[in-house]
């Protein structure tokens, strides 16, 4: 029996172990944090908190923008990117309130630039994700879609920005808040078959990713090496992971029907192809004078 148990409980120790290996957070607080109170006046209060109030208090939205220059950082030095993102959780005391008073949490959609401005007030707000109630002592966690914070990232926006509001009369404020980012540690299998196939930068691997997940033959990435990448589904057949230099261009298959990315052959210059046409010709008339 005591075997048994034993057992049972280093299973469970194993099964948690294993999970933790496969998760890892981002938190974005403090200095990764812009706060700002806007009135209905678009006048703007210059605050470290996040103060919602309804008509008798002067219509205030609470704004708070997260920086988003770690995540990016994180995406250029280990490969992770926004399909690696689990789960998106604000967190937030209360600081002061009104009894009975309540606000609505919302995801801004536009004006997401690092600076609050009177002109957010009226900018684009998103569907409420949460309603807030003020009682003595909260603390407030808050699970935000994660769809927000990846369009936020995947339109190189300098923040994610939340606001509050309400239409109750009285007010609430909210003070230290947190946004913390859940993600998969483990890399795209894509990011490292083109990481492992040439000697670059986790930097240029990470670009020449998004190249092949945009799949625009029109975009190109010049590494340092001086090549010019771009995305091609015209390789044929190939396993994934393959790469290889043909003398004439390079290659890296990525996906099934020849999806991947290939290097631009080079076109020479007019003036390059007029002086090979002479050379041409100088040779063709040594070789008759020579008969």
């Amino acid at each position: 029996m005591k075997k048994n148990i034993f057992l049972l409980f280093s299973i469970v120790l194993l099964l948690f172990g294993v999970r933790a290996m496969h998760a890892a957070t981002l938190t974005l607080s403090g200095s990764d944090v812009v706060f700002g109170t806007i009135t209905n006046a678009s006048v703007v209060e210059a605050t470290t908190w996040m103060t919602t109030a309804g008509p008798i208090n002067g219509s205030r939205r609470g704004y708070v923008e997260f920086l988003l220059q770690k995540w990016y950082n994180l995406e250029n030095t280990s490969g992770i990117f926004t399909n690696n993102i689990t789960s998106v959780i604000f967190d937030g005391d209360r600081s002061s309130y009104a009894s009975g008073s309540w606000a609505t949490f919302h995801a801004m959609l536009s004006g997401e630039d690092g600076q609050i401005t009177g002109s957010d007030y009226t900018e684009s707000i998103g569907a409420s994700l949460y309603t807030i109630n003020y009682p003595i002592g909260s603390h407030y966690t808050i699970p935000i879609n994660k769809s927000y914070l990846i369009d936020d990232i995947l339109t190189e926006q300098a923040s994610s920005g939340y606001n509050t509001r309400t239409t109750y009369t009285n007010m609430g404020t909210i003070v230290n808040p947190v946004l913390t980012i859940s993600y998969n540690p483990t890399p795209p299998a894509e990011w490292t078959y083109i990481n492992n196939s040439f000697t670059w930068a986790y930097a240029e691997a990470t670009t020449l990713y998004k190249l092949w997940q945009a799949q625009d033959t029109q975009d190109s990435f010049q590494t340092q090496a001086g090549d010019t990448w771009l995305y091609t589904d015209s390789l044929g057949a190939g396993t994934p992971g393959d790469s290889g230099d043909t003398g004439t261009y390079k290659y890296i298959y990525l996906g099934s029907g020849g999806s991947g990315l290939i290097t631009q052959i080079a076109v020479p210059e007019p003036a390059t192809i007029l002086l090979i046409i002479l050379a041409s010709i100088g040779m063709l008339f040594r070789k008759n004078s020579v008969l």
